[in-house]
């Protein structure tokens, strides 16, 4: 098993930023439909199938987070070999846990209040405050849950045998994939998302469906190795 990490920026270089300011998702351009090639004459905005573990944000949920990707060859599949399987997590989620802790901690004295209340309502007949505490333990829950689902996400996405294969998966929900059997997929290529910050994504095209927008705002140099990569593993042309 061979594992490549993409380089850093040239030295020649050097100011060239890493982490800038995300720019809002209206300023990315998918690829057209197929049936569209011939008429396309300009960008046509539309969301298509996103990945919501890349550097920019698509809920307000999602707490400060850093997304890295990682790339190994040669991973053994119930169905094959993998030619290549790229891999993107988000890490560093101080922020979320810190949240998450204040969350439970806000939930049990809540809980702990209500059954002091209930208590105290039986024998000294207060007015209750269950009927108040308990919605709000409950939303306090439901957010926590969000962030939790928004926070702690991956997206895997492999090549076997020609066979193109996409899964993102996030906490305590269940994986949603996508498989586009070889010769489904039209296009594969890196468009530039913020070409002054050096920031992009890569977006594949299949034959039937939205457009697949992956590793947005990621460096171009990462990018640029992982289209090579998958163009050859799916038996593109190379990008000229």
């Amino acid at each position: 098993m061979a594992q490549a990490t993409p380089p850093n920026p040239p030295p020649s270089e050097p100011n060239r930023p890493l982490s800038p300011d995300l720019v809002p998702l209206s300023y990315a351009q998918p690829i057209p439909n197929e049936e569209m090639v011939e008429e396309y004459t300009g960008p046509v905005v539309q969301p298509g199938i996103l990945d919501y573990a890349s550097p920019r944000s698509f809920s307000k949920l999602r707490l400060a987070s850093r997304s890295v990707i990682s790339w190994e060859t040669g991973l053994a599949r119930r169905n094959g070999i993998s030619d290549i399987t790229i891999t993107e997590r988000l890490e560093g989620r101080s922020r979320a846990v810190a949240a998450l802790i204040f969350g439970g901690a806000v939930v049990l004295v809540l809980t702990a209040h209500m059954i002091l209340a209930d208590v105290l309502f039986r024998s000294r007949n207060n007015i209750r405050t269950t009927p108040v505490l308990a919605p709000v333990a409950a939303i306090v829950l439901t957010v926590m849950f969000l962030v939790i689902r928004e926070t702690w996400r991956t997206t895997i996405l492999e090549t076997i045998e020609g066979e193109l294969r996409l899964a993102f998966k996030a906490a305590l929900t269940s994986p949603q994939t996508y498989t586009w059997n070889p010769g489904e997929i039209v296009e594969v290529r890196l468009f530039e998302t913020d070409p002054a910050n050096y920031l992009g994504e890569l977006q594949i095209l299949p034959k039937q469906n939205e457009v697949v927008r992956l590793f947005i705002d990621h460096h171009v140099d990462q990018l640029k190795q992982m289209e090579t990569a998958l163009r050859k593993a799916l038996e593109m042309p190379p990008v000229e």
